[in-house]
């Protein structure tokens, strides 16, 4: 999928923002605890933010729509590098 389709697909699930456990298990965290020390050390791939009177971490859904799609895109990438060096190792 690329940006524009997983911005629609999350937008209409999650509304404007992704929270708490769905923007961890979006962003491939299985624990709260690694979730925070990733948080903590600036190793996230998207801005994560508080809302101050909420309950947080909130990251706005289209920023985890662009990196899931810019995975997508280095993932077929690198498929396609496979293949062709899978391609010329038969020849």
């Amino acid at each position: 999928m690329n940006a524009e389709q997983w911005a629609k697909t999350l937008t209409q699930q999650y509304g404007p923002f992704l929270k708490g456990k769905d923007l961890m298990t979006h962003l491939g965290f299985t624990s709260v605890g690694s979730f925070a020390r990733a948080r903590k050390k600036g190793l996230l791939e998207v801005p994560v933010f508080d809302l101050e009177g909420r309950r947080g971490p909130f990251a706005f859904t289209e920023h985890v729509a662009q990196w899931l799609a810019s995975l997508s895109e280095k993932a077929a990438a690198k498929g396609a590098e496979v293949s062709a060096e899978e391609r010329e190792e038969a020849l």
